[in-house]
């Protein structure tokens, strides 16, 4: 008989586990929740349907529904195909499913068919994001332009860091006492662990340029914000043209 410690322990174990996964029986079938989440927070979900041999496991679509919330419906399904051949679960423009599954390994194509779905929605919001980084940049160059002149503005400088790797930056202001570097990044920690690693390294230089951070808000940004201003000055992308050329007279 196991000690009363052992059943407490039991017990707790069994609740927290209820806490982490849940089933729930429909005439459809049996869903389950599953402890993956997707990037809205929002946990994953499959379905089991089937039998008495054979059986079928599907997300029901859910990751593309997460995909469609942020507006980026045909990028989850570019994200999903290949997903899809590189996990060898189906994928059908719609639903993750993995078909004809005997009993003793449904609980791996469980959690297979959760992963891939999650795992396409996560793909999808970092595209988004990459997307996002990309167009804030350029827009960042056209203001410099307009701040500056098109003449006095480099676009995509490189500059090799005190590591002597080779760092690529939005764009340069060559004028002042030293040269001004400017990045933008998103909220995305993807954004800002790149843009913070470029711009520490080249900080370390013996005659290292000004180094400027551009943001939609620093509120937003949240502790992130402390990360970039380690190394950088950050800014917001609301500075007028006459603040942009001060900051540059600055350096």
């Amino acid at each position: 008989m196991p000690h009363t410690a052992d059943k407490t322990l039991s017990d707790v174990v069994d609740a927290a586990m209820r806490g982490i996964t849940s089933i729930a029986h429909r005439a459809e079938g049996s869903y389950v929740k599953l402890p993956l989440l997707y990037p809205s927070g929002s946990g994953v979900l499959v379905r089991v349907s089937g039998g008495p041999d054979k059986y079928s496991i599907t997300d029901i679509g859910i990751g593309y529904t997460e995909a469609e919330l942020m507006g980026a419906g045909p990028t989850y399904v570019r994200q999903a195909k290949i997903v899809s051949q590189n996990s060898g679960v189906r994928f059908d423009e719609h639903s993750f499913f993995a078909v004809e599954v005997p009993r003793d390994r449904i609980p791996g194509a469980i959690v297979t068919v959760a992963n891939c779905s999650s795992e396409a929605v996560a793909l999808t919001a970092f595209k988004i994001a990459e997307k996002a980084a990309v167009d804030a940049s350029e827009v960042l160059v056209q203001r410099l332009e307009s701040a500056f002149g098109a003449a006095n503005v480099v676009r995509h400088e490189k500059i090799i860091g005190a590591s002597n790797h080779e760092w690529e930056f939005a764009a340069a202001i060559k004028r002042g006492r030293r040269p001004s570097l400017f990045e933008f990044a998103t909220r995305h920690s993807n954004s800002v662990a790149n843009v913070s690693m470029k711009m520490g390294d080249v900080a370390l230089l013996e005659a290292a340029p000004r180094r400027i951070v551009m943001v939609h808000n620093k509120n937003e940004m949240g502790t992130y914000l402390g990360v970039l201003a380690r190394s950088a000055d950050v800014i917001e992308d609301n500075l007028t043209i006459g603040q942009l050329q001060k900051l540059a007279d600055a350096a």
